[in-house]
């Protein structure tokens, strides 16, 4: 098995020593830039390190990673991630059309514009894979 977790886990950690760094160099002043940027590259060096112990154990111990292979490739975990994956865009497609009312009721156009914008994005990436599923099966 090749093991694709290590040179990304690699690239993530340097991605993510890079953007703190980086922001700890340059001065963005008091932006809402200069607050997240440094965070973002914290997550991607901590994730980088969990996908490179990851990585490490996947290559070390071989029932680990038959088991692991034996997780990702089981049809009935597959069906269950699908199932899974759906009703989460059920639940946001509602919880996004709910929030569109609520912002619009309490006069918060900022907001209601940002979640019927989510809502609109979810509802055409779901007709769009849709046409590409239906295409295919």
């Amino acid at each position: 098995m090749k093991n694709r977790y290590l040179p990304l886990a690699v690239l993530y950690i340097v991605l993510g020593i890079a953007l703190f760094v980086s922001c700890q160099i340059v001065d963005l002043g008091n932006s809402t830039l200069a607050q997240i940027l440094p965070g973002m590259g914290g997550a991607l060096f901590g994730v980088g390190i969990v996908r490179l112990v990851m990585g490490i154990k996947l290559e070390k111990d071989a029932e680990y990673r038959e088991n692991y292979e034996i997780r990702i490739n089981d049809e009935r975990n597959r069906y269950l991630r699908m199932k899974a994956w759906s009703w989460a865009g059920y639940v946001f497609v509602l919880i996004a059309a709910v929030a569109t009312i609520v912002f619009a009721v309490a006069d918060r156009k900022e907001l209601m514009m940002l979640a019927s914008g989510g809502l609109c994005i979810m509802l055409v990436l779901y007709w769009v894979s849709y046409m590409i599923v239906r295409k295919k099966y």
